[in-house]
């Protein structure tokens, strides 16, 4: 169906129904029902009678490519909820991202919609059953702002390119425009003829005008936009003031009056220069993620076999599938995730673990997409393709960070809700307290001064822009932060809480001991048991024993079970037996043995002891003396047994220690110490120590650069190098250090600037100079964090 008055195609959804004497009428909105109301009671009725011929009307927004973005939807794997991120060109100001989540959330169906301002990314979650993905879509585009799936370096290089030309047109005219505001300014002192006056005038009137109808045509336009949808925002702050000082000025031209033309122009000029550079720093932030996503090539060398590299064919990736054989030359890019089957070489995975080193390859490692095969030739299976590479899960691990906000931008949110209306109120004020104390001319300088001071621009970007280069910082660092609100809780950390083996330790466990403790079941036969137990367990002290014993074939294993942080069982030959610490079977410890200790026990005796040995970490040492220099208070936790705990808190200079803790009493330990007014982080290995990780504010798992997906850890570590803790914590004191100067900056500016403008002590031209200053000192401070990189 199409608006009876704009014949523009509407949907039952937002259709107005109107029944008249002669016919039921359609209306797209409330300004076309009162136009035709308008018309028809002018007596202006046959327009519509007269208009056979006209073509149906454009339509009111622009044909998206949907396919494109279905290609982007999320399921969520716990409930019906579908997510998408999405682009969406045609923000201004803070004002527009408040504008689109507000109208987001009034959808029925939408779970929730994150709008960044630094970067213009959506991120939006809905239930399919209550409406539909096109639906929303095309509820932004009526808003003027227009969708898209992705936006690449093409793309962006244009946006920059096209805001430059306007830029170096606005100031080349605005230069000329000076030449006859000087001529003018030197009339008003020494005297001038009127007709050289009146053709000054007119003649920088012409300069003005392509100024403010092409330079400032974005600003117009995203004021209409916004005008139609009943919402002001910064748009309409700048085209009232550059519109009000441009009509004055044409008034006093043909009155002849003193004009204002240069005051347009300068306010355009400095307006666009402002967004210029904070397109440019805008672009400048997310190169962390723009970089890991031109990592993986195109096209991949696909060959029949393990051992048939001559005959590989080139194909794109996504025809490529699992299982499938690639074959890497030197100084190729590993294109997706798999394993090596043949040949060896080394291989640069700086890009994605921050790792200086090459790492060796060969059959059986596992091999990353985006990272450099640096010397030799190999072949390897693929196992992981498409969102289910490494790679893959990086980049959206650093845009899930990026899209969640911290709490304190909720503080910012708020402010700009009520930003632009406020300001409008202040300009009227100002308005009419000139007017009647100092005339017309002074009222409209005094209202235009108002308009242009005022930015919340500043306010929106203070929080997402830092939040952007502090993630992009840490995945340069294989440091990955799990979202804004993150940082912000590990910026207050003042206690870590540490697990041992794994963690402070190497983890690379090794049985030095085994002693049997009855005549029945001497140390080979006790060991056989242990291991045949031990090899269906996941723990490192498990697979050391399993490991160390020396056996051909194992026993069949059956009602096999794990007690977290306490031991196995399981019935061997049909025999019931126990394997564990002290604690497990209910025995004494031995206090003088700084080895891990394991027993195993059958229903009625202990037949045998097990002792294995871990190292200290290289740089857990450095790691330590690092926090202790931020005044950080550590404690150690582990199940192992107290002297094995000591040995190992006592080298790595760690004097608050637990032994014997299982995992819901180190949560239980975290939880006293919150209680007693610390802010923990735990650091662990997010499979046992899961409950602690969760228990404290910022849990922090170590992954080993290729488990990314840690549910319970807030920070992960993507090498096994302690020396990121700190850096980790630090960065994250630095980001919101940032995010508060930020915001000091943005609030004590307008709060300054605004009373000034307000009775008369800036001019226009200052105020436009101050306005882009003030959101170009947010964008100068955070990307400052870049050059503090080197320090972390």
């Amino acid at each position: 169906m199409y608006c009876a008055h704009c014949l523009l195609e509407i949907n039952d959804r937002e259709a107005i129904y109107v029944k008249t004497d002669d016919q039921d009428l359609v209306f797209c909105c409330q300004g076309c029902l009162g136009i035709y109301d308008l018309v028809n009671n002018e007596g202006l009725d046959n327009f519509y009678k007269r208009r056979e011929g006209w073509d149906v009307g454009p339509q009111a927004v622009a044909e998206l490519d949907y396919d494109a973005f279905f290609e982007r939807i999320v399921p969520d794997e716990k409930s019906d909820l579908l997510t998408i991120d999405f682009m969406i060109t045609g923000i201004r100001c803070a004002s527009c991202v408040w504008l689109i989540e507000k109208a987001m959330d009034r959808i029925d169906g939408v779970e929730n919609c994150l709008v960044n301002y630094a970067t213009h990314k959506v991120r939006l979650s809905w239930f399919p059953d209550q409406t539909d993905l096109k639906d929303i879509l095309k509820r932004i585009q009526q808003y003027g702002y227009q969708p898209q799936p992705r936006i690449n370096d093409q793309q962006q290089e244009r946006e920059g390119r096209a805001l430059l030309i306007r830029f170096g047109t606005s100031c080349f005219l605005a230069m000329q425009l000076m030449i006859y505001s000087m001529a003018l300014y030197a009339g008003y002192f020494q005297g001038m003829d009127s007709t050289m006056r009146n053709i000054l005038h007119l003649v920088a009137g012409l300069v003005a005008t392509p100024v403010i109808f092409y330079g400032g045509g974005p600003f117009f336009a995203g004021a209409w936009r916004g005008l139609k949808s009943g919402h002001f925002n910064m748009d309409s702050l700048i085209a009232l003031g550059a519109g009000g000082a441009y009509i004055l000025s044409i008034f006093q031209t043909f009155r002849g009056g003193e004009v204002y033309y240069d005051t347009a122009v300068m306010i355009v000029t400095l307006i666009l220069l402002g967004r210029l550079l904070e397109h440019g720093a805008r672009s400048r932030a997310s190169e962390s993620v723009q970089k890991l996503s031109s990592l993986a090539p195109d096209q991949a060398r696909v060959c029949p076999g393990a051992d048939r590299a001559d005959q590989g064919e080139m194909r794109q990736l996504s025809s490529i599938e699992c299982d499938d054989y690639i074959a890497l030359k030197p100084g190729e890019r590993i294109p997706l995730d798999g394993t090596v089957v043949s040949g060896e070489s080394e291989v640069d995975e700086s890009m994605l673990t921050g790792e200086s080193y090459p790492v060796a390859k060969r059959a059986g490692a596992i091999v990353l997409a985006g990272t450099i095969n640096l010397h030799g030739h190999f072949i390897f299976q693929v196992t992981g393709t498409g969102q289910d590479t490494v790679l893959a899960r990086i980049i959206q691990a650093v845009e899930d960070a990026q899209a969640r906000r911290a709490p304190i931008q909720k503080f910012a949110d708020k402010i700009v809700a009520w930003f632009v209306p406020v300001v409008l109120f202040l300009a009227a004020s100002a308005f009419f307290y000139a007017y009647y104390s100092a005339g017309f001319e002074s009222a409209v300088i005094r209202a235009v001064s108002v308009l242009v001071v005022a930015c919340p621009c500043a306010l929106g970007l203070a929080t997402p822009l830092a939040i952007l280069v502090g993630t992009g910082i840490g995945a340069g660092k294989g440091i990955l932060y799990k979202g804004g609100d993150v940082l912000e809780q590990a910026s207050a950390v003042d206690t870590l809480v540490l697990d041992k083996t794994g963690t402070l330790t190497t983890g690379e466990m090794s049985l030095t001991a085994v002693e049997a403790f009855t005549a029945e079941k001497d140390t080979i036969e006790c060991g056989l048991i242990a291991a045949s137990l031990e090899s269906r367990s996941e723990h490192s002290v498990g697979k050391a024993i399993a490991r160390g014993v020396e056996s051909e074939q194992l026993l069949q294993v059956t009602h096999f079970k794990v007690h977290p942080g306490l031991g196995i069982v399981g019935e061997v030959n049909g025999v019931f037996y126990r394997m564990g610490s002290s604690r497990f079977l209910n025995i004494a410890e031995e206090s003088d043995s700084t080895s891990t200790i394991v027993y195993l026990a059958d229903a009625e005796n202990v037949l045998a002891k097990f002792e294995v040995t871990d190292s200290l970490r290289e740089e857990a040492v450095e790691m330590v003396g690092a926090l202790h220099k931020r005044a950080m208070t550590l404690h150690m936790v582990s199940g192992d047994h107290q002297a094995a705990v000591a040995a190992i808190a006592e080298k790595a200079g760690i004097a608050n220690y637990q032994a014997d803790t299982m995992p819901a009493e180190k949560a239980d330990f975290i939880e006293n110490l919150q209680k007693n007014g610390a802010t923990v982080a735990m650091v662990g290995d997010g499979i046992n120590d899961a409950p602690a990780l969760t228990a404290a504010q910022v849990g922090i798992g170590v992954s080993g650069g290729t488990d990314i997906a840690m549910e319970s850890a807030d920070i992960v570590l993507m090498r096994e190098d302690l020396r990121l803790i700190p850096a980790a914590l630090f960065l994250a004191r630095q980001t919101f250090s940032t995010i508060r100067l930020n915001l000091f900056w943005a609030l004590g500016y307008n709060i300054i600037a605004l009373p000034l403008a307000f009775f008369g002590l800036l001019h226009p031209i200052i105020c436009a100079g101050a306005m882009a200053l003030s959101s170009l000192c947010v964008v100068g401070n955070s990307l400052f964090l870049k050059r503090m990189a080197g320090r972390i």
